[in-house]
């Protein structure tokens, strides 16, 4: 998983030629991360003393918005890459 983030943290970069393209895989990773920890620390013992509510929801919010978070990100940088763009051109039409 840490060399398909490394290739697209690299790509990325190469394409919108943007430092922070650096804040997609922080987010993804910081964010899953993040509800792993809740997991462990509040979802109780699996064997002995499970809680299942908060067991699934933190395995949920894992795999759902520790991804999407690193796809917010690029997307918005690749929006801000767009309109940047679109800036340009308008600029050299009023020229």
């Amino acid at each position: 998983m840490t060399v398909k983030f490394a290739v697209l943290t690299y790509r990325g970069f190469n394409v919108l030629e943007d430092w922070r393209m650096v804040f997609v895989p922080a987010f993804s990773v910081g964010v899953n991360l993040m509800f792993v920890f809740l997991l462990q620390k509040h979802a109780g013992d699996p064997y002995f003393s499970p809680n299942v509510g908060k067991n699934a929801f933190f395995h949920i919010m894992h795999d759902l918005v520790g991804t999407e978070a690193g796809v917010l990100v690029f997307t918005w940088l690749m929006y801000m890459k767009g309109r940047d763009a679109t800036n340009a051109r308008s600029e050299v039409k009023n020229l």
